[in-house]
């Protein structure tokens, strides 16, 4: 499997998770705004707390009771739970229910009514951002890649070799790139450019001294390294 395969697989799959996770957040927000907006308010009393155990922790449960506005005591447990306890017993807490099912009430708090938004919420735009920015960053260096190739300031620069790009690393492996500099007759400043990644070393088929680049006369840390003498990795 190509790195550069690995790469796209990696931003696309980032990006649909993201978006998946959030639009599973906006609808758990419409779904609890509605239930919010249309509940009715009843004062309750903890009078438990549920334990449930796995292999390596306890997690408590709040059981409420509550009289509903048809003077019918109710009992519920809380669909969260937490590794410490959120309330004792005895605690007065806020319930929230429909008048047609008071079985399903909830406890009147952040993560009690909005857990089911902010968990999915924060972990879809973490995934979002990343995998959006990568697509982003790619559409934004192909344009300007283009406008390089396009309008450019062609220079002639010299070859200095070939490295490994140290700031990316797929599957254990860097890329290549060629790096070459050049020195501007006006400024007399030296610039040093370096191509595009390569997934394959490419020092046998750089042969030449001199090799062609595109810059913006603006700022020439903005190039695009001439490389399409080079083969394509199979």
């Amino acid at each position: 499997m190509s790195p550069t395969f690995i790469i796209n697989f990696v931003k696309i799959s980032f990006a649909v998770v993201g978006a998946v996770a959030l639009a599973a957040a906006l609808w758990f927000y419409l779904s609890t705004s509605s239930f919010v907006a249309s509940a009715m308010r009843a004062e309750g009393v903890v009078i438990d707390l549920e334990r449930s155990r796995s292999s390596d922790s306890t997690m408590y449960s709040p059981v409420v009771r509550f009289t509903a506005a048809d003077g019918m005591e109710r009992t519920f447990v809380t669909s969260w739970s937490s590794s410490s306890p959120a309330y004792s017993r005895g605690d007065t807490v806020q319930v929230l229910y429909q008048a047609d099912q008071p079985a399903d009430a909830k406890v009147e708090g952040l993560f009690s009514l909005w857990g089911l938004v902010l968990i999915p919420g924060a972990f879809g735009a973490i995934f979002f951002l990343i995998g959006g920015g990568m697509i982003a960053y790619g559409l934004f260096y192909g344009a300007r890649k283009r406008s390089l190739q396009a309008n450019g300031r062609l220079v002639l620069a010299d070859v200095r070799g070939v490295e490994r790009n140290g700031s990316l690393k797929v599957n254990g492996s860097h890329p290549w790139r060629v790096m070459c500099q050049w020195q501007d007759p006006a400024t007399r400043k030296v610039h040093v450019f370096a191509s595009d990644n390569f997934w394959f070393d490419p020092t046998d088929y750089v042969t030449q001294k001199q090799i062609n680049v595109r810059i913006d006369p603006k700022n020439p840390k903005r190039h695009w390294v001439d490389t399409t003498f080079l083969p394509e990795m199979a």
